[in-house]
Protein backbone atom coordinates (compact mmCIF):
# COMPACT_ATOMS: atom_id res chain seq x y z
CA UNK A 1 0.00 0.00 0.00
CA UNK A 2 1.17 3.09 -0.94
CA UNK A 3 2.49 5.94 1.78
CA UNK A 4 0.05 7.92 3.24
CA UNK A 5 1.44 11.14 2.08
CA UNK A 6 1.88 9.81 -1.49
CA UNK A 7 -2.07 9.26 -1.31
CA UNK A 8 -2.71 12.05 0.14
CA UNK A 9 -1.24 14.24 -2.71
CA UNK A 10 -2.57 12.26 -5.52
CA UNK A 11 -5.82 12.49 -4.14
CA UNK A 12 -5.58 16.29 -3.62
CA UNK A 13 -4.16 16.46 -7.25
CA UNK A 14 -7.20 14.42 -8.62
CA UNK A 15 -9.82 16.49 -7.10
CA UNK A 16 -7.96 20.13 -8.20
CA UNK A 17 -8.31 18.53 -11.29
CA UNK A 18 -12.11 17.79 -10.67
CA UNK A 19 -12.60 20.68 -9.62
CA UNK A 20 -11.28 22.42 -12.70
CA UNK A 21 -13.19 20.41 -15.04
CA UNK A 22 -16.69 21.27 -12.64
CA UNK A 23 -15.58 25.21 -12.96
CA UNK A 24 -15.47 24.78 -17.14
CA UNK A 25 -19.30 23.21 -17.01
CA UNK A 26 -20.58 26.08 -14.57
CA UNK A 27 -19.13 28.49 -17.15
CA UNK A 28 -20.75 26.97 -20.18
CA UNK A 29 -23.47 27.06 -18.09
CA UNK A 30 -23.25 30.90 -17.30
CA UNK A 31 -23.68 30.96 -21.21
CA UNK A 32 -26.68 28.98 -21.47
CA UNK A 33 -27.91 30.90 -18.94
CA UNK A 34 -27.59 34.62 -20.59
CA UNK A 35 -28.31 32.73 -23.91
CA UNK A 36 -31.54 30.96 -22.04
CA UNK A 37 -30.63 27.32 -23.75
CA UNK A 38 -32.43 25.32 -21.41
CA UNK A 39 -31.37 22.39 -23.69
CA UNK A 40 -27.59 23.05 -23.07
CA UNK A 41 -28.47 23.66 -19.63
CA UNK A 42 -29.81 20.52 -18.98
CA UNK A 43 -27.17 18.51 -20.61
CA UNK A 44 -24.66 20.72 -18.42
CA UNK A 45 -26.76 19.83 -15.02
CA UNK A 46 -26.62 16.28 -16.25
CA UNK A 47 -22.68 15.94 -16.72
CA UNK A 48 -21.95 17.84 -13.55
CA UNK A 49 -23.84 15.31 -11.77
CA UNK A 50 -22.43 12.34 -13.49
CA UNK A 51 -19.15 13.65 -11.60
CA UNK A 52 -20.42 14.34 -8.04
CA UNK A 53 -20.18 11.09 -6.64
CA UNK A 54 -16.18 10.73 -7.94
CA UNK A 55 -15.96 14.38 -5.83
CA UNK A 56 -17.61 12.24 -2.94
CA UNK A 57 -15.67 9.34 -3.17
CA UNK A 58 -12.26 11.77 -3.45
CA UNK A 59 -13.12 13.34 -0.37
CA UNK A 60 -14.05 10.18 1.20
CA UNK A 61 -10.86 9.12 -0.20
CA UNK A 62 -8.55 12.14 1.46
CA UNK A 63 -10.23 11.70 4.90
CA UNK A 64 -9.09 8.26 4.88
CA UNK A 65 -5.57 9.05 4.06
CA UNK A 66 -5.52 11.75 7.01
CA UNK A 67 -6.92 9.43 9.24
CA UNK A 68 -4.02 6.85 8.21
CA UNK A 69 -1.41 8.78 8.57
CA UNK A 70 -2.46 10.70 11.86
CA UNK A 71 -2.47 7.22 13.65
CA UNK A 72 1.01 7.08 12.77
CA UNK A 73 2.07 10.61 13.80
CA UNK A 74 -0.67 10.72 16.78
CA UNK A 75 -1.99 7.46 17.55
CA UNK A 76 -3.45 8.56 20.96
CA UNK A 77 -5.31 12.09 19.80
CA UNK A 78 -7.18 10.65 16.56
CA UNK A 79 -7.52 11.97 12.86
CA UNK A 80 -10.29 14.23 13.74
CA UNK A 81 -7.82 17.06 14.94
CA UNK A 82 -4.95 17.18 11.78
CA UNK A 83 -5.18 19.52 9.40
CA UNK A 84 -3.47 19.74 5.77
CA UNK A 85 -0.81 22.43 7.74
CA UNK A 86 0.17 19.59 10.43
CA UNK A 87 0.85 16.76 7.73
CA UNK A 88 3.09 19.72 6.11
CA UNK A 89 4.57 20.60 9.53
CA UNK A 90 5.99 16.68 9.70
CA UNK A 91 7.11 16.74 6.11
CA UNK A 92 10.33 17.50 4.02
CA UNK A 93 10.35 21.04 2.79
CA UNK A 94 10.12 20.30 -0.81
CA UNK A 95 7.45 17.52 -0.22
CA UNK A 96 5.69 19.89 1.95
CA UNK A 97 5.84 22.93 -0.55
CA UNK A 98 4.31 20.39 -3.29
CA UNK A 99 1.41 19.23 -0.89
CA UNK A 100 0.68 22.74 0.42
CA UNK A 101 0.64 24.04 -3.00
CA UNK A 102 -1.60 21.53 -4.51
CA UNK A 103 -3.81 22.44 -1.33
CA UNK A 104 -3.90 26.08 -1.91
CA UNK A 105 -4.92 25.62 -5.58
CA UNK A 106 -7.45 23.19 -4.45
CA UNK A 107 -9.22 25.73 -2.15
CA UNK A 108 -9.10 28.65 -4.88
CA UNK A 109 -10.66 26.14 -7.21
CA UNK A 110 -13.10 24.77 -5.28
CA UNK A 111 -13.93 29.14 -4.03
CA UNK A 112 -14.03 29.88 -7.58
CA UNK A 113 -16.38 26.76 -8.10
CA UNK A 114 -18.41 28.49 -5.61
CA UNK A 115 -18.72 31.96 -6.87
CA UNK A 116 -19.49 31.61 -9.96
CA UNK A 117 -22.26 28.75 -8.79
CA UNK A 118 -23.96 31.62 -6.94
CA UNK A 119 -23.14 33.80 -9.47
CA UNK A 120 -24.91 31.70 -12.02
CA UNK A 121 -28.05 31.10 -9.61
CA UNK A 122 -28.36 34.78 -9.08
CA UNK A 123 -28.99 35.01 -12.87
CA UNK A 124 -31.70 32.10 -12.90
CA UNK A 125 -33.58 34.05 -10.22
CA UNK A 126 -33.61 37.13 -12.68
CA UNK A 127 -34.28 35.67 -15.23
CA UNK A 128 -37.34 33.84 -13.36
CA UNK A 129 -38.51 36.99 -11.98
CA UNK A 130 -38.28 38.44 -15.10
CA UNK A 131 -40.64 35.89 -17.10
CA UNK A 132 -42.88 36.08 -13.97
CA UNK A 133 -43.31 39.77 -14.56
CA UNK A 134 -43.32 39.92 -17.92
CA UNK A 135 -46.28 36.90 -17.98
CA UNK A 136 -47.84 38.96 -15.16
CA UNK A 137 -48.20 42.10 -17.32
CA UNK A 138 -49.81 40.07 -20.16
CA UNK A 139 -52.09 38.49 -18.16
CA UNK A 140 -53.58 41.65 -16.90
CA UNK A 141 -53.64 43.15 -20.68
CA UNK A 142 -55.86 40.46 -21.67
CA UNK A 143 -59.86 40.70 -21.59
CA UNK A 144 -61.91 37.83 -20.29
CA UNK A 145 -64.91 39.50 -21.12
CA UNK A 146 -65.47 37.45 -24.56
CA UNK A 147 -64.36 34.03 -25.25
CA UNK A 148 -67.09 31.16 -24.45
CA UNK A 149 -70.34 30.86 -23.57
CA UNK A 150 -70.96 28.22 -20.66
CA UNK A 151 -72.54 26.01 -23.13
CA UNK A 152 -69.09 26.23 -25.00
CA UNK A 153 -69.95 28.31 -27.44
CA UNK A 154 -67.79 30.88 -29.05
CA UNK A 155 -69.36 34.03 -28.56
CA UNK A 156 -66.87 36.31 -30.72
CA UNK A 157 -62.92 37.21 -30.85
CA UNK A 158 -61.41 37.61 -27.53
CA UNK A 159 -58.68 40.30 -27.62
CA UNK A 160 -55.07 39.67 -27.17
CA UNK A 161 -56.26 36.12 -25.37
CA UNK A 162 -53.66 34.11 -24.01
CA UNK A 163 -53.19 30.62 -22.25
CA UNK A 164 -49.90 30.64 -19.99
CA UNK A 165 -48.52 27.20 -18.55
CA UNK A 166 -46.82 28.17 -15.04
CA UNK A 167 -45.73 24.16 -14.48
CA UNK A 168 -42.71 24.78 -16.87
Amino acid sequence: MAHPLAEIEKILTEELDLYNRLYEIEENKSSAIIEKDGGLMEELCARQEMMLPRVSRLEEARLEQIERYAETLHPVEGAGKISLRDIVAAMDEEGARRLMGTGMELKKAVMRLENLFQANNTMIRDNLEFFDLLLSGLRSSSITSDGYSEKGMDRGKKADALLFNKTV
